[in-house]
Parts: C-alpha cells; sequence; structure tokens
C-alpha cells in the first residue's frame, strides 16, 4: 500500500478485496506480520535494556537504537516504549483483522461497494470539458449576479471580486460534482448493492473517501517528515 499513499484507503480495500487468496496476497501480509514481529521483538529487548541495563547491557552493543537509549535513559520515559509497543501490537491486529478477515462477508461487501465501486462508477461518470466549463461559468455568472445585488458598492473592486468569486466557484463545483455527468452516474453507473441510492448519498460517500484519502496522505507526510 505504500505505493498508494494518495489514494490509500481506496487501494486497500480493493487490494483486500479483489486479491484476497491469492499466493501474492497472502506472501505480503505474512512478511508484513513478520516484520512487525521483530519490531515488536526490537522494542522490548530495547524496554528491558531500559528497565535494567546493569543486567541487560548486551544489547546496547549490537543495536544503534539501543546505544543511543542507554546513553540518554536518564532523559526518557517509559511510557514512550508502552506506546510505541502498543502501537506494534495493534498494527498487527489491524492487518489480522482486515487483511486475513473473509472478504464474503456483508460488511466487506459494503465497504466494497462504498469505496471502491462508487469511486469507479464515479470516473466513469465524468463530464467532458466543455460541459464542466459551461457551468463553471454559468455557476460563475450566478454568483456574480448575487454578489452585484447583495453588495452593489464592493462589486466595483473588480479584480479582487473576480478572484474571490471564482475561488468560491470552484470550491462549489467541486463539492456539487459539477465535473460529472450526474445523469450517467445516477441512471447507468449504479452501485452495486445501493442502486437506488440518491445522488446526494453517493456525492457524500465520494467527498468522505476524498477527506479521508487526502488526511491519510497528509498523515504520513507529517510522520514521513518527524522521522
Amino acid at each position: 500500500m505504500l505505493f498508494h499513499l494518495k489514494t490509500y484507503l481506496y487501494s486497500s480495500i480493493k487490494h483486500i478485496v479483489e486479491q484476497y487468496g491469492t499466493k501474492q496476497y497472502r506472501l505480503l501480509h505474512i512478511f508484513e506480520i513478520i516484520s512487525y514481529i521483530y519490531w515488536l521483538i526490537r522494542l522490548l529487548l530495547i524496554f528491558l535494556m531500559y528497565l535494567d541495563p546493569e543486567t541487560f547491557p548486551f544489547y546496547q552493543t549490537m543495536d544503534y537504537a539501543s546505544a543511543y537509549i542507554y546513553r540518554y535513559r536518564t532523559l526518557l520515559n517509559k511510557f514512550f516504549f508502552i506506546i510505541g509497543i502498543m502501537m506494534v501490537l495493534i498494527s498487527i491486529l489491524g492487518i489480522r483483522t482486515f487483511f486475513f478477515h473473509r472478504v464474503d462477508t456483508l460488511s466487506f461487501q459494503i465497504l466494497y461497494d462504498c469505496i471502491v465501486y462508487n469511486n469507479d462508477q464515479y470516473y466513469k461518470s465524468l463530464d467532458t470539458k466543455e460541459n464542466i466549463q459551461i457551468k463553471l461559468s454559468t455557476r460563475y455568472n450566478h454568483y456574480r449576479q448575487q454578489f452585484q445585488k447583495n453588495y452593489q458598492y464592493l462589486s466595483i473592486i473588480n479584480p479582487l471580486v473576480d478572484r474571490l468569486i471564482w475561488i468560491r466557484v470552484w470550491f462549489d463545483s467541486w463539492l456539487q460534482l459539477d465535473h460529472v455527468d450526474k445523469k450517467l452516474f445516477i441512471e447507468q453507473n449504479k452501485m452495486q448493492l445501493f442502486s437506488h441510492s440518491s445522488l446526494k448519498g453517493r456525492t457524500q460517500i465520494l467527498l468522505l473517501n476524498i477527506f479521508a484519502d487526502k488526511l491519510i496522505y497528509l498523515i504520513h507526510i507529517i510522520f514521513g517528515k518527524i522521522k
């Protein structure tokens, strides 16, 4: 999943449901669990050395992290190690829960329909550039007329007003899916389990997925910079 950080949620569910049971899938996630077990053992040994460095001093000569912690052990708190161990255990539990669970259950089918299938249908329903431009122009003209009507004197500041209106047009058009052929999206490119779901409901699910993927991507960047 490291190669799909920008669409992590979508790619994860798609990978789980479509690749479950294959040899490559099993090997990948068994290796992932082994890697986490390695980190768990490493953390436990370092923690053991931290608690009693006189009895267990040996590990500091074998691991650079242990040597660092041994050197600055008076400045560190044991709760850092406990949090690290808990995070590794939660990660192992998460892999076991999501990647080694049967995917023919209703819960996984709902996740797949909402996150993967709905997203695929969204991309199949993208409108043409010409139609998108027409929608943007129509929305801009409507917002411009509203602004001139409500703020007649402020509308004199044309460059600034135009910029602000275009920002609002871009934001609202994105939230309301102006770049999608909504008739095609609702009538032909339906969801599988929720084939009669409304445009509003599907739009909210889609925006939630996009927001979640952006948030996960941002978290990875932040933690990457911290490390």
